[in-house]
């Protein structure tokens, strides 16, 4: 099986990690990030000396000195389009994205390159207080996909919020501890795991959420394929959207 890993950061980095532990044969890591001394506090795969190298460098030497059988292939390219992001993920079995910037601009980009070729893809945020799953699987035909969510999602209120990411007005920072992270990943590698063996095909056309304060599973939102949706649907779609978060 080969795994693409978008995003090299907390997320990114120990999910690689764990797969590689699980006997995944080929991870390709796409990262244009470095490491930062910002980083070390909840990014355990960095250490002090990494600081000012590649992030994907310094998780394939990782993980090729704890499991030398894992093929490892890395890119620090920016994946700032869908044609970039096909050729980053042609040929996987399964893309996880971990990145989080440009929000929501990002996640559409992967969804479309992966819906365009088939393969199944996960999705993963991180907040303070909660992390956040979606499984988009184009092989279904009932499954919806991230743009999808975003029909689902769509009204004037929404489009003002988007806006408002994109053009910068929030600052974003990372507001997260180590022990969050690890909670998070886990919990999104298993629920992959549990997918891909048979034992439990419900994740999808839901957003879960981790509660990381009080340890539980949430079924934060509920959604479905839709007809309009400009990725996976039939019928076309003109809202203000889409040029709001518009892709290449």
């Amino acid at each position: 099986m080969k795994i693409s890993i978008l995003g090299c950061g907390g997320g990114g980095s120990h999910i690689a990690y764990q797969l590689a532990q699980l006997g995944v044969g080929e991870i390709h890591l796409v990262d244009d990030d470095i490491v930062e001394e910002g980083n070390i506090n909840r990014q355990s795969i960095f250490n002090m000396n990494d600081i000012g190298k590649h992030k994907v460098q310094c998780v394939s030497q990782f993980i090729s000195k704890r499991q030398p059988s894992c093929g490892i292939t890395t890119s620090s390219k920016r994946l700032c389009t869908v044609n970039t992001v096909q050729n980053e993920i042609d040929g996987s079995d399964w893309v996880i994205c971990c990145i989080d910037e440009p929000p929501y601009i990002a996640q559409r980009l992967v969804n479309r390159a992966s819906h365009l070729l088939e393969i199944p893809s996960v999705y993963c945020f991180s907040q303070r207080s909660a992390g956040k799953v979606l499984f988009c699987d184009p092989s279904s035909e009932d499954t919806g996909c991230i743009d999808c969510l975003l029909v689902d999602q769509d009204c004037e209120h929404f489009q003002k919020l988007v806006g408002r990411f994109t053009n910068n007005e929030y600052n974003l920072i990372t507001a997260n501890i180590l022990p969050n992270i690890l909670m998070l990943t886990s919990w999104v590698v298993k629920h992959w795991l549990d997918y891909i063996s048979g034992r439990n095909r419900s994740v999808t056309n839901k957003l879960l959420r981790f509660n990381f304060d009080r340890f539980v599973e949430e079924e934060f939102q509920i959604f479905k394929k839709e007809e309009d949706c400009p990725t996976c649907g039939s019928k076309e779609n003109r809202s203000k959207l889409w040029e709001i978060i518009k892709i290449e």
